[in-house]
């Protein structure tokens, strides 16, 4: 009984820490430009289409202030097109000023299926095939970068046959 008792005690002693930080059990992506500036979205975007051959740089569209739009193309007229969504926040600049930013909130990245598989094998850090691709496509699916937790989903692009859409936000 004294047994029994020397253990109750020593277990309501110990501290026991509950993890409690939820992006510890989300699937983890390795590269992605949500809550950055447009230099890190052009980055990102040179980054990812290193991943992908046959493709270059066609052109930017920045005519709204709230969206950049970064195409690429291949000779076969097939496209890879990066959409950021922004918003303006106050930022620390480095002298201690704070300086209005555009700020990424929100990433698309359209392609077609050969294009898109190698696309998210580099993001996920995944060696996954085009028929597992179609077989993983998602509405939602919470995912974890740099500790914190983003909202993802890959879906068939409805206007485009033969595209999808690989979306990240945050939650």
């Amino acid at each position: 009984m004294r047994k029994l008792l020397f253990i109750l005690l020593l277990l309501s002693s110990t501290q026991i820490y509950a993890q409690d930080d939820e992006s510890d059990f989300l699937p983890h992506v390795s590269i992605m430009a949500i809550d950055s500036t447009e230099r890190v979205a052009q980055e990102f975007c040179k980054k990812v289409m290193a991943q992908v051959p046959g493709y270059s740089f066609a052109f930017v569209d920045k005519e709204d202030i709230y969206m950049s739009k970064y195409v690429y193309d291949n000779t076969e007229f097939e496209s890879v097109r990066f959409e950021f969504q922004f918003v303006i926040e106050d930022v620390m600049k480095a002298d201690s000023t704070m300086a209005k930013q555009r700020v990424v909130k929100l990433q698309n990245i359209t392609a077609e299926l050969s294009a898109m598989t190698n696309i998210y094998n580099y993001i996920y850090n995944t060696t996954h095939n085009s028929d597992k691709l179609l077989a993983i496509s998602r509405h939602q699916k919470a995912v974890s970068y740099n500790g914190t937790a983003y909202n993802s989903s890959l879906v068939a692009d409805d206007y485009k046959p033969g595209y999808w859409i690989l979306r990240f936000w945050k939650l």
